[in-house]
């Protein structure tokens, strides 16, 4: 189930900033509708599937629902930003799947040897701090690479 939850998780890494992007752009009318789509299906999905699989079914509806929310979200973003979807796709999203996947797996390696919710946390952890220099190193253009090193840079130097 905790495995089923992780995938979920490592789907709004997908595309992190599309709320962001409708709000800041006042056309976030059609995010509400979708969210309440994704809702609804994952309740339904839950209920359906929790007959079948137990605790799994929730958890695999729950995933299920928020792939589809996410799929209609970023074709929504899109056709906002009036980007053809392969466009959009290709080049400011698909650099965070190299960084998504590694650290999916890892934490699904890892997750195998947890015992406690310690050992849980600290692999949690362990996982995102990988995915943030993954991301760091190989997702950001080199612009976005100073932004991010000079932004720590400050707040390490103000402490």
């Amino acid at each position: 189930v905790l495995q089923v939850l992780v995938i979920y998780s490592f789907a709004y890494l997908f595309n992190p900033f599309d709320n962001r992007l409708v709000t800041a752009l006042n056309v976030h009318g059609k995010f509400a509708k979708i969210a309440i789509l994704e809702s609804a299906l994952n309740v339904v999905l839950s209920l359906v599937l929790v007959q079948v699989l137990g605790l799994v079914g929730v958890a695999l509806g729950t995933l299920l629902a928020v792939i589809v929310g996410k799929t209609l979200k970023t074709m929504h973003c899109a056709r906002v930003l009036d980007v053809g979807l392969v466009k959009f796709v290709f080049e400011p999203l698909l650099p965070n799947i190299l960084p998504c996947l590694i650290s999916l797996l890892l934490l699904l390696v890892l997750d195998s040897s947890v015992n406690s919710f310690i050992q849980l946390f600290v692999v949690v952890v362990v996982t995102s701090v990988i995915w943030f220099f993954i991301t760091l190193f190989f997702a950001l253009s080199a612009t976005e690479k100073r932004y991010v090193i000079d932004l720590l840079l400050r707040k390490r130097i103000a402490d």
